[in-house]
């Protein structure tokens, strides 16, 4: 298997402008970002073998604002699923109460306040 390096999030990139499905999944000539995790090992090594994917590393920057994001998508759909109690007084969705909903993704009240400002603009 080609070297993936270190990094946590990487490209998976198609070299035919039609794109590629490899592992489930269809792969774009833009490029997919995905996390290291994402993967399992026989999955990293059968699109390290393909000769139409490419796999390039992301830089910090872009990752950061990828999971950014991703997160902000999460909580757009999590604001929803909240019970008038789990928001505070200000009006604003409480951090516990989203935490709960995504234990897996990081929330700052920052990020929040952003997701939280952009879905009362819709």
């Amino acid at each position: 298997m080609k070297d993936i390096g270190a990094a946590r999030m990487l490209r998976i990139r198609a070299t035919q402008p039609e794109g590629r499905y490899r592992c489930g999944r269809r792969w774009t000539p833009e490029g997919v970002l995905v996390e290291q995790s994402e993967l399992e090992e026989a999955q990293w090594a059968a699109i390290a073998a393909d000769p139409l994917l490419k796999i390039e590393p992301v830089d910090a920057g872009e990752a950061s604002e990828a999971v950014e994001t991703e997160a902000a998508a999460a909580l757009a759909s999590a604001f929803a699923q909240l019970a008038p109690e789990e928001f505070d007084a200000a009006g604003k969705p409480k951090l516990d109460a989203l935490r709960a909903l995504l234990p897996g993704v990081k929330i700052s009240a920052a990020l929040r306040d952003q997701a939280w400002a952009a879905a009362q603009a819709k």
